[in-house]
């Protein structure tokens, strides 16, 4: 795909690859597009997915002619045609394609498109009645493949300084994003706060420490940031509808469920925050961080070769559901990966990583 090869992350969530192939609801809405003479991007993502798993299709037939490769510019210039963004010669954000493709895929397979949904707020201070209504909320109104396998739930409590009453929040998310500078400062500030906890020996606090003192960063260092409580004062201060004044407040979000599809995007900056290493597993525990957790197996990695997020080149590295072996993409090149440590987990600039629930 040139300068779109980091897109390839799309066809190799087996999950998605097979409902495009076969289920007939896409053949369904490809037609009521066609009957209403408008651009849909899951056409161009149906003949992309048959022409690389071939299929006694239609889509086979009309686009392989035999071929033993496929140059999938129409994906390409579908994308361009319904997005300016994408149109020209540069590397665009991955992050931006990733996020245009999700949600696009998503608006057209969506079958309840109600715009004209009130959502109930009666009660925030009470938790399992904002939970219920906030699942009766999202379900009125999306209801696709993408909500299914990428959509995750957030839980935010604000307390206020004066009354001290929780309220509760429910809100989607389908990807996270981590920005690694203040990831790696807030990890440091903690260790240096419990530097005597019995819990952790100090070896371990030490060792850890010299970690991030030297830009590196775990994972699950990220999932720790999340939840970090954030603090409103002053000119920030939040109105309290039972103090019915501004006050003071605390403001902390929690991953109330994870989503089968895992998107976790790690945004580097310039300068000392593009220097900052994330160490990450091929399999990983995510049980103690979401209420709704588990544990997730790496299915590609954007890896990105630039000097700051906004420039540069990406490249994609991808494992088949087909053979499990990975494959990397660079620019109209594909080749297989020898080494799984030194090629992917070691490399110094992971950009976006998708895990799967298994």
């Amino acid at each position: 795909l040139y300068e779109f090869n980091f897109a390839m992350f799309i066809i190799y969530i087996e999950q998605l690859t097979y409902y495009f192939k076969y289920d007939p609801y896409i053949e369904e809405v490809i037609n009521n597009y066609r009957k209403k003479d408008e651009d849909c991007l899951i056409e161009s993502y149906k003949i992309l997915i048959e022409n690389l798993w071939p299929s006694n299709s239609k889509y086979q037939q009309e686009n392989n002619n035999n071929k033993t490769y496929y140059e999938p510019n129409d994906f390409k210039k579908k994308i361009s045609s319904m997005n300016p963004l994408f149109s020209g010669i540069q590397a665009n954000d991955a992050k931006d394609l990733v996020n245009f493709i999700i949600l696009t895929l998503h608006e057209e397979l969506n079958k309840k498109k109600d715009n004209n949904i009130s959502r109930a707020y009666e009660d925030q201070k009470n938790e399992t009645k904002m939970l219920n209504d906030f699942v009766e909320y999202f379900s009125k109104g999306n209801d696709s493949i993408i909500s299914d396998l990428f959509y995750g739930v957030n839980h935010t409590i604000t307390k206020c300084s004066g009354c001290n009453i929780p309220l509760h929040n429910y809100e989607c998310y389908f990807f996270l994003i981590f920005p690694l500078e203040e990831v790696r400062k807030f990890k440091l500030n903690e260790l240096q706060k419990i530097n005597n906890n019995i819990m952790m020996n100090q070896y371990d606090i030490n060792k850890k420490i010299q970690l991030l003192n030297n830009n590196i960063v775990d994972i699950k260092d990220c999932f720790d940031y999340n939840k970090k409580i954030e603090y409103f004062s002053g000119d920030n201060a939040m109105y309290c509808s039972n103090c019915k004044k501004q006050l003071d407040a605390t403001y902390q979000t929690f991953l109330y469920s994870l989503p089968q599809i895992l998107v976790i995007i790690l945004n580097r900056g310039i300068g000392i925050q593009f220097k900052v290493k994330v160490e990450f597993s091929e399999i990983i525990d995510l049980s103690a961080f979401a209420k709704i957790g588990g544990t997730f197996e790496l299915i590609s990695v954007i890896t990105y070769l630039g000097e700051a997020d906004s420039s540069g080149h990406f490249i994609a590295t991808c494992k088949s559901p087909i053979d499990n072996k990975w494959y990397c993409y660079i620019d109209d090149k594909v080749s297989e990966v020898n080494d799984f440590k030194s090629e992917i987990l070691e490399k110094p600039v992971p950009y976006i990583l998708f895990y799967k629930r298994q």
